[in-house]
């Protein structure tokens, strides 16, 4: 309907050649009308709270506070405080319009008119110009003090140790603010935590260990593992809405939470 719009409105734009493949138009306009109609959003989670329409004013302000490294935002920060003291020898025009604009205005957009609330995912386009902004920590080295040097190398070696420690399940990262990995789902879900990739490795789980049940049809004892996202409720269903006070213990491919139910953490003998 927007692009329909344009050319009622602008009839002699139909003659006009696109100045852009026609794919990248057609994929921009799609993604728009989902995000526009809420097709395929499912509910919205943040922090434990599900909401069905509308979503969370802030939502990607969340996201980046537990999945962006918290090496990154150090170097980000430092990388503010050295531009800013060496304002008079960079260019705003030439140096940083450029690289800090537009990630500004995205992340604007993103957090305050963006309805597709489904994962950090969707602003991963905001980074790669403050990485290249992040230069300035590096340049001039000869004149930064020597522990200055070792910070920045300390933040670089904190980066790398953090995200393998996640290592092979990238998608799920989050940063040390998140706490215990077993609870993650409580802060955020959908394609924070799994988008399908783990299944291989629940199956090899659960050959190793036949005790366990995988999403039982009704509250059972036992060990029990759910996806967290059947868990957290954002697949459209609060079937397991059960499990959510109970301590997990354990994780499987870090998107799925296994728990030890005992006879009193069932629902029958909570009331």
């Amino acid at each position: 309907t927007t692009l329909r719009g344009v050319q009622q409105r602008f009839p002699a734009l139909a003659g006009v050649p696109l100045p852009m493949p026609y794919p990248w138009l057609e994929g921009l306009d799609w993604v728009h009308e989902r995000e526009r109609t809420g097709e395929g959003f499912g509910r919205i989670y943040l922090r434990g709270e599900l909401r069905e329409h509308g979503g969370f004013r802030g939502y990607y302000l969340w996201a980046w506070l537990y999945k962006v490294p918290l090496a990154t935002m150090a170097l980000l920060f430092a990388s503010l405080v050295v531009a800013w003291k060496r304002w008079r020898e960079l260019s705003w025009r030439r140096d940083l319009a450029f690289l800090l604009l537009p990630p500004l205005l995205l992340a604007i957009h993103l957090n305050f008119f963006f309805r597709a609330q489904m994962g950090v995912r969707y602003s991963l386009l905001l980074f790669p110009p403050l990485y290249v902004f992040c230069g300035v920590l590096v340049t001039d080295r000869p004149r930064r003090p020597r522990r200055f040097r070792v910070a920045v190398a300390v933040a670089f070696a904190w980066l790398v140790v953090s995200a393998l420690s996640w290592h092979p399940f990238y998608l799920s990262y989050f940063n040390e603010m998140a706490g215990d990995r077993t609870q993650t789902w409580r802060l955020l879900a959908d394609s924070n935590l799994d988008w399908g990739g783990s299944e291989w490795y629940i199956r090899r789980w659960l050959q190793a260990h036949p005790e366990a049940t995988l999403e039982p049809r009704s509250p059972q004892t036992g060990r029990v593992v759910v996806r967290a996202n059947f868990l957290t409720g954002v697949l459209g269903d609060d079937r397991f809405a059960w499990l959510r006070p109970l301590r997990p213990a354990g994780t499987v491919a870090a998107s799925y939470v296994v728990f030890d139910v005992r006879l009193q953490d069932l629902p029958t003998a909570r009331r």
